[in-house]
């Protein structure tokens, strides 16, 4: 496993442990309040990002988008201060990148059909929410060059990405920003 991975899954890890933590510490030091259960806040919210991809050599720019469903609205920690929900998000990417070799100019373009599981956390009020998620999917993509050298087909393959993000919700529409082994991700989400 490439130590890039490691990194990521230990900062993921991290910061799941750390909210855990804060958490309960914050129950501790607070007198006894009951939480009303919140509704589910990315249930049925359809997201729409930009792309920075840094999967290959050189950088990529893409579209991208998501919807997530909630599964576990009331989540498995129950801890009194804390609105935490699982979902299962899908979508599909598209990135373009273009390689530039002293005179041979290749271009590739991917798509990757995604599906995941995301656990977020959710902190001021449910306005702010921060996240672990791991998908797994296919990539498939096609090169071309505007050489007279033979292009080399087309890829496809499984994969496994990881990523950390954060969400911050006004109103129905949610700002989310996004970073995971492979790519980074800005946009916004509406709720159906």
């Amino acid at each position: 496993m490439p130590r890039s991975c490691l990194r990521f899954a230990f900062l993921v890890s991290s910061l799941v442990c750390l909210v855990v933590a804060s958490a309960r510490a914050h129950a501790q030091t607070t007198p006894e309040t009951s939480v009303t259960a919140s509704p589910a806040n990315m249930d049925n919210v359809v997201s729409a990002f930009g792309l920075f991809s840094y999967w290959y050599a050189d950088a990529g720019l893409g579209i991208g988008v998501r919807f997530q469903k909630t599964l576990v609205p009331g989540g498995v920690l129950k801890l009194p201060t804390l609105h935490e929900e699982i979902g299962i998000e899908g979508g599909l990417d598209y990135f373009h990148y273009g390689f530039d070799n002293v005179g041979y100019n290749w271009t590739y373009n991917e798509y990757a059909l995604l599906v995941g599981g995301v656990w977020n956390f959710w902190f001021l009020g449910d306005k702010l929410a921060v996240y672990p998620k791991i998908e797994i999917g296919y990539r498939f993509g096609s090169w071309s060059t505007n050489t007279g050298v033979t292009s080399p087909g087309g890829y496809g393959g499984l994969v496994v990405q990881g990523s950390a993000g954060v969400v911050y919700k006004i109103s129905r529409v949610t700002l989310r920003a996004e970073a995971g082994s492979g790519s980074l991700r800005l946009g916004a989400g509406f709720a159906l």
